[in-house]
């Protein structure tokens, strides 16, 4: 059986599905997964900011920040009981993609989300990552909500 794939975005929501993840599949082998979008292919490049040079050290530091996140994610994972290990992924495309892709290549048997809770008009503008996953994933999916309330 294969790694659990925690995606882990450093958000409380994260957190949260870490924890209930590891009362049902405690002392499992685990890949703690951070996906960071560089600044040139990101957001701000779509956005046309591309057109300006920035500089290479801006995406250096998100690279060195996102590995940082993905050791505290594995961090927070073996406090709850997973064998984790981190993975700081780049996406140069949709950051769902890149789970799925992930996945694929690590061999994950499940792939654990947080959901953001969002709603309304701010689920239809941002839409949701763990929804597009489930949607695209070739094995199961995981996706812890937060308490209602």
């Amino acid at each position: 059986m294969g790694p659990i794939l925690l995606c882990d975005d450093g958000s409380d929501g994260a957190a949260r599905a870490v924890q209930g993840a590891a009362e049902l599949l405690r002392e499992r082998e685990a890949i703690a997964l951070h996906v960071w979008q560089s600044l040139s292919t990101g957001a701000l490049a779509a956005a046309g900011a591309g057109v300006m040079a920035l500089p290479p050290e801006l995406d250096e530091q998100l690279q060195a920040g996102a590995q940082r996140s993905a050791e505290q994610a594995a961090e927070r994972a073996r406090t709850a009981g997973f064998d984790a290990a981190p993975l700081a992924v780049e996406a140069a495309g949709p950051v769902w993609q890149v789970i799925v892709e992930t996945a694929r290549a690590r061999e994950a048997s499940v792939i654990v989300l947080g959901a953001r809770g969002l709603s309304g008009l701010q689920h239809a503008l941002l839409g949701s990552v763990s929804e597009t996953v489930a949607r695209h994933a070739d094995r199961p999916v995981l996706v812890l909500h937060p308490p209602a309330g």
